[in-house]
This record gives structure tokens, sequence and C-alpha cells, in this order.
């Protein structure tokens, strides 16, 4: 994202910090002496063969989606987000491990409210 001043959007390292109370270590948004990286999504994605687009606005989205369910190739639309934004709910549950045997009582706590809920919301078939 050459000039952008957004950074990677950290959706992991979130998920990570709010079940466990920890970053996981893959927040790579920053270089060692503290300025934001900057990267270009699409042109990684290029660069494999593959179609990168990058959509700004939603009018932009419409368009690189619309190309992408046209086409016959993959596709990564690169969707610049705001950092430090919770997500979206989405209704989906992604069931990220959590350190069940921690010595930090904050995690052990995180780890029962994690286990809790994936008890309540795990399928039985």
């Amino acid at each position: 994202m050459p000039g952008s001043r957004r950074g990677a959007y950290g959706s992991i390292d979130g998920l990570a910090r709010s079940k466990c109370g920890a970053s996981i270590g893959n927040r790579f948004e920053r270089r060692a002496d503290g300025r934001r990286l900057a990267i270009d999504y699409a042109a990684a994605a290029d660069s494999f063969g593959y179609r990168g687009r990058r959509a700004d606005d939603r009018v932009a989205l419409r368009a690189a989606l619309a190309e992408a369910r046209a086409g016959d190739v993959t596709t990564v639309i690169h969707c610049p987000t705001a950092p430090d934004r919770p997500l979206l709910g989405s209704g989906a549950f992604w069931d990220l491990g959590v350190p069940e045997a921690a010595v930090d009582e904050r995690v052990r706590r995180l780890a029962v409210k994690h286990l809790a809920e994936r008890a309540r919301r795990q399928r039985r078939y």
C-alpha cells in the first residue's frame, strides 16, 4: 500500500488478544524502527500469477467482485481497513486455541470463558 497510512488489519492478532489475552506475535504492521509497513496485497497477488485488485471504497469493491466472479482466475481483493477497529459480527465462530494450562491467572480465566463458549456453540452430529 504505497503511501497508505494503514497497515495490516491484525484480525488474527485481535482474536488472539480477545481469546487468550496476549498477542501471538503475528501483527506485522510496523518495521523495527517503528515506521508502518506499506504492503500492496494486490501487487503481491499479481506476482504469484493471480489477479490482484485494490478496493478503496464500495464502488471499487463492487467492480472488483464483479470482475472476480466473471473471471476464471483466483482473485485477491485488497480492502484497506482502519487499524484497531473491532471486527464486525458475522455470526461465525472461529475456534482459536487458547492456552488451557497457562500460569497467568487472567489467561486462565479467558481460557475457561473460551471453553464454555466453545461448548455452547459446538454442534452435535
